[in-house]
């Protein structure tokens, strides 16, 4: 049930983004371009990951991610990008999309730009995977 509310609760800070009519912000411009703590990593009905600064992506102008996970952090072979290094991605800022390891993905950014939303489909997928991320300032 917490689980649902932190979706909900996500879903209408989201939503309430007044950027909407922002067609191709640069990407070296783009509010994604940041460093995120993953914070909280789901795949379906199994138990949730939460995380405390361990995992850290880097999202670079230059198409780049960055991850550095901490040594010794229990992580799921279904996480995307779930080995410390550097990775190619291609961003669609129209559709919010990331495509990483030739699988898209949508993103989506809270109004004040702190939260970062990563799923394969975005939505109440319940057996869909959700990466949620806080802006390291």
């Amino acid at each position: 049930m917490k689980t649902i509310l932190l979706f909900f609760s996500f879903f209408l800070i989201v939503s309430c983004n007044s950027n909407d009519d922002d067609n191709g912000t640069p990407q070296e411009q783009h509010e994604i371009m940041a460093t995120w703590n993953l914070t909280r990593f789901e795949r379906g009905f199994a138990q949730p990951y939460q995380y405390v600064d361990e995992i850290t992506w880097e999202i670079n102008p230059d198409n780049t991610i960055n991850v550095n996970i901490v040594d010794g952090t229990e992580v799921s072979n279904e996480m995307p990008l779930n080995i410390s290094g550097s990775y190619n991605f291609t961003m669609s800022d129209i559709e919010n999309e990331l495509l990483i390891d030739d699988i898209i993905y949508k993103f989506q950014l809270s109004n004040t730009g702190e939260y970062l939303l990563i799923e394969d489909e975005i939505g109440f997928d319940a057996d869909g995977m959700l990466l949620l991320f806080e802006k390291i300032e």
